[in-house]
């Protein structure tokens, strides 16, 4: 017998039916074992040894794998093609042999792609593990612990509010934060347009004024009304003919199939994914067999299939859309051994593959593909030039036609922003000829204002650090992702925003460890870790190099007292927090008693701007609010109460920022929902009014009434519930939308949270029932449900990190529990974990957490499901 292993259950299935019966195929499940998460499991003074600890809901999936290598003659290791495919292989491997059941035949085995052709095909082309491979995912993994374990305990005694630290997440944070600030200090410039609304033949166009008096102009040349109504009135009363027609044609180049990086830019652009869903439904994809593996940074095809993409082309368009001879592309990654194949549809002639977002999918990289092998698109942009009787003012009016659509006909490129002032040149234009005179139907003079450079899409991010060589592709998903968890980062209408924790966490690493969030130090380091996997380096030498400087810079910032990191960030943000008033007062001094000046302090909850007559003056306000006054900031004074006359002030607290009325017990208090545009006088008194009666329910004259609680804003009737969107909702949903929205959630069979049988997230068949896997959110905690047999998720498992193979996994262990005759005895009671986990349980649900479980899971195991609160985040994730 022949023991083959892969990482997923689905994809171990699909292999032993393509192999036959003398090979038993097992799931590892992704990785079988990591480095503990605690001090010591990297000991730099020993050669950098570490040490592995078996992953807790792996052991019964390695007793299997161990039981069936006894009876192996050999042992085929066939994890994905890529270094952590080569690490999940070390690992198994490793495992086996301190078990002492390893083969004697022991053979690598990698295919990229799963269909019957490709894995026969590799199954007679083994060879031995990749050293070189095994080593650079040692020194990634080594490299972020010992950033991760070394630097996060320097934030939590010096940064009261951080969480942790990452070497590809900080910087990558970074970027996100000099974005902020780079808008933040933007300032705003008018300029005016002026242009001719036209007419030739009965055809309508536009002509845009780009020479006035004499002078050629750019963007900003008119800069205010003035000139541009000069500018107007001098085209208004000119004779304006055509002076010249300029017609170019050109030729668009087809796009190369989709990388890694590429597929989370077009699919955030296309289809609003964010970078870590695109990768879990292409994982989905990849293991059903229909398309090729989604972890590369290769553009290039195989042959094979470049010669079944030029059929489906031939078939299904005229001899026109097919080139002459195959498109080759080259791809740009150092790394031969880490540049695959590009990510491609296994059969070409199949356009559709499942249902909602997988086809969704499927159908941008099957269309990407696809036209990457077809002709090339033939353009003809037209210039058009007029001038009036005086030579001095000159018209511009462009347009192109698309002659041949070439490969345009099956794909564009998405764009992440159009450009400030870019002529749109996608308009026709009519036939005209020089000496010809259109009519002048009208001319617009516009003001327009420049804008700040936008906040960065997941699609512009992920493009970012792949152009500044940081991180690789394959971690973006999960770098993201940890910025979000982290409430670093916020996102809204898919923008990241800084958050005041990640713009603290910026200045603090920027102050004190500036080399380390440098893009050129992360990208040189990501070029050392690549010459590792290609054989050029020694992996221990990098770590060496890295640690002979950053453990002392460690130490030293540790020993800094804690008013001293404070007072250095104080002076080093100062600009920020403190800009320079309009009337030329001084920033720093307190608005509320007028002696006392201000200046960064940090407390328990994190970082705030306090006065130095504490406890005289208790004026303070946030971190992030830069400029405050009493009015706007916290412990201020918002004013009395249009109909009590009582004052409304705005306070900070243990949980976040509220408003009171009153005081002492029978004072009225609210918290501050996050959407509230800008709290004023207005909003807080709506706030207090709450809760909101709107009126007797049409069936039970029973009153609704709409108020916002510990989980967001929400309407209520005679015990049930439904949610509402926003806090705006709460104020102006009427009778009609009220006893719909009661409908709905009604019919959802749950507190009305979400619409009949919403799924968090869908997931494909499950192998073994057939039925359409999805994550629902149940009235105890969320669950996967196949349609037969319901599974909870473990307590220590965020839902939106949950991949297909451990939905696949919870759903067959509770149908194989479900199915079993009899009881089974009750495990034994640990009653020191029981009371461990009790006691800190009362702590995070005090903290307002919607998803906090009433028992805290084992520390261990909840530092696995986090990755680890020390920061051990930039490893790559495995699907």
């Amino acid at each position: 017998m022949q023991l083959v292993i892969v990482e997923s259950p689905a994809k171990a299935k699909t292999i032993e039916k393509y192999l036959g019966k003398d090979y038993k195929v097992l799931a590892s499940y992704g990785h079988v074992r990591d480095l503990p998460p605690k001090d010591g499991s990297v000991r730099p003074d020993e050669g950098f040894e570490m040490d592995w600890e078996l992953y807790g809901d792996k052991q019964k999936q390695v007793r299997a794998i161990a039981d069936a290598a006894k009876g192996a003659d050999r042992l085929i290791l066939a994890t994905d093609p890529d270094r952590e495919g080569e690490a999940i292989s070390w690992h198994v491997r490793e495992l086996l042999a301190k078990r002492r059941v390893l083969p004697k035949d022991v053979q690598r085995v990698t295919f990229n792609a799963i269909t019957k052709q490709t894995v026969t095909e590799a199954m007679r082309h083994p060879r031995e593990l990749d050293q070189d491979l095994i080593d650079a995912y040692l020194a990634r993994r080594a490299l972020d612990y010992l950033f991760g374990f070394t630097l996060s305990p320097v934030l939590w005694r010096k940064l009261p509010g951080a969480k942790s630290a990452g070497r590809v997440q900080s910087v990558a944070l970074r970027l996100i934060v000099e974005r902020e600030r780079e808008i933040e200090v933007f300032r705003p410039q008018e300029y005016w347009s002026v242009v001719a609304r036209m007419e030739q033949g009965g055809t309508p166009f536009s002509a845009r004024l780009v020479r006035f008096d004499g002078e050629k102009l750019d963007k900003l040349s008119l800069g205010e009304e003035g000139i541009a109504m000069r500018a107007k009135a001098a085209v208004e009363a000119g004779a304006f003919k055509v002076e010249e027609v300029e017609t170019k044609p050109t030729r668009r180049n087809p796009y190369p199939p989709f990388t890694t990086s590429t597929l989370q830019q077009e699919a955030a652009r296309k289809l609003g994914f964010s970078a870590s869903h695109t990768m879990r439904v292409a994982q989905t994809l990849y293991e059903a067999g229909a398309i090729t593996y989604m972890r590369t940074d290769g553009v290039q095809m195989d042959p094979s299939a470049i010669s079944a993409a030029r059929a489906t082309i031939a078939d299904r368009y005229s001899g026109h859309y097919l080139p002459e001879k195959p498109r080759h592309y080259e791809t740009k990654a150092k790394n031969a051994q880490e540049a695959h194949e590009a990510i491609r549809p296994t059969e070409f002639a199949r356009d559709r593959h499942g249902s909602g977002d997988e086809a969704r999918l499927y159908d941008l990289i099957w269309k990407r593909a696809l036209a990457s092998q077809m002709a090339s698109a033939s353009i003809e942009r037209t210039t058009v030039t007029l001038r009036d009787g005086t030579g001095r003012n000159e018209l511009r009016a462009t347009g192109q036609i698309v002659k041949f659509p070439g490969f345009l006909a099956v794909y564009e490129e998405g764009r992440d922003n159009k450009a400030e002032g870019e002529e749109d040149e996608s308009g026709l234009l009519p036939a005209m000829a020089k000496g010809d005179a259109p009519a002048k139907q009208g001319v617009d003079a516009t003001q327009h204002f420049t804008q700040p450079p936008p906040r960065f899409s997941e699609a512009s991010l992920v493009k970012r650090l792949e152009e500044l060589g940081i991180g690789r592709p394959s971690t973006y998903a999960a770098t993201i992702q940890v910025l979000k968890d982290r409430a670093y980062v916020r996102t809204e209408k898919n923008r990241f925003f800084a958050e005041e924790t990640g713009r603290l966490l910026t200045a603090f690493l920027e102050r004190f460890f500036p080399r380390y969030v440098a893009y050129e130090f992360t990208a040189g380091m990501e070029e050392e870790l690549d010459d590792v996997s290609g054989g050029r380096a020694a992996w221990k030498a990098v770590l060496e190099a890295f640690w002979k400087d950053f453990k002392p810079k460690s130490d030293e910032v540790m020993e800094r007292k804690p008013s001293e990191v404070t007072e250095a960030l104080d002076e080093f943000l100062s600009d920020y927090l403190f800009p320079p008033t309009e009337d030329g007062t001084d920033p720093r001094k307190c608005p509320k008693c007028e002696a006392g000046r201000l200046s960064l302090r940090g407390g328990r909850y994190g970082a705030f701007i306090a006065c130095s007559n504490y406890p005289e003056c208790k004026f303070t306000r946030k971190f992030a609010q830069p400029g405050g006054s009493a009015d706007q900031g916290e412990d201020g004074e918002l004013g009395a109460h249009p109909e009590t006359g009582e004052m409304i002030s705005r306070k900070v607290g243990r949980f976040g920022p509220y408003i009171q009325m009153g005081e002492g017990k029978e004072a009225k208090r609210s918290s501050i929902p996050k959407d509230v545009p800008e709290l004023d006088l207005d909003w807080a008194v709506k706030l207090l009014s709450l809760p909101r009666e709107i009126g007797a329910h049409p069936e039970s004259g029973k009153p609704i009434t709409a108020s916002i609680g510990r989980f967001g804003p929400y309407l209520a009737h005679d015990g049930k519930y439904a949610k509402l969107r926003s806090t705006a909702e709460v104020f102006d949903t009427g009778m009609n939308m009220a006893v719909a929205r009661l409908a709905e959630a009604a019919a959802g069979g749950g507190r009305g949270s979400r619409t009949p049988a919403e799924p968090l997230k869908t997931f494909g068949p499950h192998p073994e029932s057939g039925g359409e896997m999805k994550l629902l959110a149940g009235r105890y905690g969320p669950y996967v449900t196949d349609g037969t047999t319901n599974a909870t998720l473990p307590r220590d498992r965020k839902p939106e990190d949950l991949t297909a193979e451990e939905a696949i996994t919870l759903i067959s262990e509770k149908a194989a529990k479900g199915s079993a005759k009899g009881k089974k005895k009750p495990a034994a009671k640990k009653p020191a974990v029981k009371k461990a986990a009790a006691k800190k349980a009362p702590a995070k649900k005090a903290a307002g957490d919607k998803a906090a479980a009433p028992k805290k899971a084992p520390a261990k195991k909840a530092a696995k499901a986090k990755d680890g609160d020390a920061g051990i985040d930039d490893a790559d994730v495995p699907f």
